[in-house]
């Protein structure tokens, strides 16, 4: 389910995983994906790692990314 159809973290869960490639990129511009948490040792962790392996998006495939989530009321 889209994240404007479900609240995993407000239901209890400690991570949320999204595919931003299909459902959040809109047509398939970038290969991204997001990873969630209201848990601050999990986000530094996530940090970490992001921070280690150089993971993170470019500019333009943020940009496009935020283009397309504006978008995303529409198309669900």
């Amino acid at each position: 389910m889209t994240p404007l159809g479900q609240s995993p973290l407000a239901l209890g869960a400690d991570m949320v995983v999204h595919s931003a490639t299909k459902l959040l990129g809109g047509p398939s511009d970038i290969i991204a994906g997001a990873a969630i948490t209201n848990r601050i040792d999990v986000a530094d962790a996530l940090y970490l790692l992001q921070n280690g392996t150089g993971t993170a998006l470019s500019a333009h495939d943020s940009w496009t990314l935020a283009k397309q989530l504006i978008s995303l009321p529409v198309r669900v």
